[in-house]
């Protein structure tokens, strides 16, 4: 399973993400939208919520990188 993890490219990794969390469980958007029509806290969360994934991926690829 960590050879797997290892030689996943990232944009490999990417579209499994996007298909597991976005498609498949309906956790979090997989398209980035800027017209978010709510305000206070909900807009907060909104934003938090686009941005779960990429920094995932992303921290993911920095410290499993050798």
């Amino acid at each position: 399973l960590a050879f797997v993890g290892f030689s996943l490219p990232t944009f490999f990794t990417v579209m499994l993400f996007i298909l597991f969390f976005s498609i498949k469980l309906d956790w979090f958007p997989f398209v980035f939208r800027a017209d978010i029509s709510a305000t206070g806290w909900a807009w907060w969360w909104e934003h938090i919520k686009q941005s779960i994934m990429p920094v995932s991926v992303l921290g993911l690829a920095v410290t499993v990188a050798p």
